[in-house]
């Protein structure tokens, strides 16, 4: 897939251009290269590209005209530039988005476009040398399972999946009108909280029966005051095939069953998205965050601990008004239930970090949940370990993290919330067991903070482990469900810079594996979430 996508966009080198001017490209690029070389200058990284062309213009006193137009604009947003054996090799992102490779040869007539598979072999090349890239390693392509997934096709929708995803719903609902009512109706009606039947009774599994039940109980309730309480009218609803669930009063009753049967009559994704976000789906929540020192006083300057603590912590207590509300609002009485897992320290100093279980202040029932961190022999692991160190503890962590999991809620979750690498690795082992849906929050991607950490891994990998980090994002964040981002930079980055997904898609770690198609910022996956304000500090 990656090969055809780079050899259709071989126009775009030259597609304003005629013949001779084209020719003149290829002349001055060949010359562009003589100079990297004559400079010795192998690899450039994108900020150095712009600055070399100036300096190559100068020192050569290249004319400022057409051609010298077109090399810059040829190299404008270039990530990277690499000389290996007789080729030059540049790696081409004209926008946000998009990617292409090509390599030119001093005895070639044209920009040659390569594959992914041959720029990534190349650059082991520059690292290892031509035997040891030679040698069969480990391919790593992710494409081939999200083939019949949805991708945006404006880049301007990246960070927009939820909203691209509707709109695929509703086009199916548009497409396949019987299917998608029958489905939509036995979710209804096999969805449970607590034990207790929500929203549909279970007999109204067909939309031919449900439909004369859906008109009847329109009707009934037009006939009731809007201030009438759910239980006014309860027993009526449920004789038309309606259980709790879709309001606390008559008015929103109402409202909730009329948008329902949009839904089930038309293909409008905002009637979609509108009766999906009215539904109380969700009840209990886990919220996986195992590094640093994750505690509510003491902990903030002490390593690995900053923002992620504080964030976590808010958004717990934001989730929990938010679904108490909607409880509310649904006419349901039901407590909701907010966990954050984490890493339990024996040697916790000024901190609470050795208490098993804690409560988060501000909250009616958020807990801090602390599992030990343990070495081959199942003895606990006192001290803190950095985040680079603790990836040969998590498998464990999450092994015995289940179990108190389990015995908290009690029971599965309904939500998964994993935070940064670690937690998000954590939550996609959690969530293989439970079957539950894995929501991934970012945070950071190491990826992108540290030079070379991709191509020079291995000088690194005694303080960071990056094979391993990397290695658990590429699964984590591949397995989960949906992300969540605080910004779109994060994702698409900018017109010059590659976002920190991005920057995933397509790399290479010399001696370990490629990644020819590894996290892919145009799948519908991504939304973006931007911290919120604390109303209680904003004036």
């Amino acid at each position: 897939m990656a090969t055809q996508a780079t050899l259709n966009d071989k126009r775009s080198v030259h597609q304003s251009a005629d013949d001779g001017v084209n020719k003149d490209l290829v002349r001055l690029a060949k010359r562009f290269v003589l100079f990297l070389r004559s400079e010795e200058s192998s690899f450039l990284l994108a900020d150095q590209v712009p600055k070399t062309i100036e300096r190559f213009v100068k020192q050569e006193s290249i004319p400022k005209d057409d051609t010298l137009k077109s090399l810059e604009k040829l190299y404008r947003g270039c990530q990277e530039i690499l000389l290996s054996g007789d080729y030059a090799y540049a790696f081409l992102r004209p926008r946000i988005g998009i990617k292409r490779y090509y390599r030119l040869h001093p005895e070639g007539e044209d920009f040659e476009p390569v594959s992914r598979g041959q720029y990534l072999f190349a650059k082991d090349e520059y690292v290892q040398g031509y035997d040891m890239a030679s040698k069969r390693g480990l391919v790593i392509d992710f494409s081939s399972f999200y083939d019949s997934f949805p991708t945006v096709v404006d880049t301007n929708e990246m960070g927009r999946g939820m909203t691209v995803l509707n709109r695929r719903l509703s086009g199916e609902l548009y497409r396949d009108r019987d299917r998608f009512q029958n489905a939509l109706l036995k979710f209804l009606s096999q969805f449970e909280l607590d034990g207790r039947p929500l929203f549909v009774n279970n007999h109204q599994m067909r939309y031919e029966t449900f439909q004369e039940d859906l008109e009847t109980t329109r009707s009934f309730l037009d006939g009731h005051p809007e201030e009438d309480a759910y239980e006014d009218v309860a027993h009526d609803l449920r004789r038309h095939g309606f259980e709790p669930g879709w309001g606390a009063k008559v008015s929103d009753i109402r409202s909730n069953i009329r948008l329902l049967d949009k839904v089930l009559q038309s293909a409008d994704p905002d009637h979609v998205a509108g009766l999906i976000g009215k539904l109380p789906l969700v009840k209990n929540i886990l919220m996986v965050s195992p590094h640093g020192w994750f505690a509510q006083e003491n902990v903030l300057g002490k390593p690995d601990t900053g923002g992620q603590v504080t964030y976590v912590l808010d958004q717990a207590r934001s989730l929990e008004r938010q679904l108490k509300v909607q409880f509310s609002e649904s006419g349901l009485d039901i407590t909701p239930k907010i966990v954050i897992l984490t890493r339990q320290i024996l040697d916790a100093q000024d901190t609470t970090c050795n208490q098993v279980r804690e409560k988060v202040y501000g909250t009616d029932n958020c807990w801090i949940l602390r599992v030990p961190f343990r070495n081959l022999y199942g003895e606990m692991i006192p001290h803190h370990v950095s985040r680079f160190q603790i990836w040969p503890y998590l498998e464990v962590f999450a092994d015995e993290a289940k179990n108190a999991v389990l015995a908290e809620f009690p029971g599965v979750p309904d939500l998964v919330v994993g935070h940064y690498s670690d937690g998000n690795l954590v939550a996609h082992l959690l969530c293989e067991d439970f079957g539950t849906t894995h929501c991934a929050a970012v945070h950071a991607l190491e990826k992108t903070k540290y030079l070379f950490s991709d191509l020079r891994w291995a000088d690194m990998e005694h303080d960071y482990h990056f094979s391993l980090q990397f290695t658990a994002d590429l699964i984590a964040y591949n397995s989960a469900d949906f992300i969540i981002t605080s910004s779109f930079r994060e994702i698409g980055g900018t017109n010059t810079e590659m976002g920190m997904f991005e920057s995933y898609e397509t790399y290479s770690m010399p001696g370990l594996y490629r990644v020819q198609s590894g996290l892919d910022p145009r799948l519908a996956r991504f939304n973006i979430v931007p911290p919120g304000v604390n109303e209680e500090h904003f004036y």
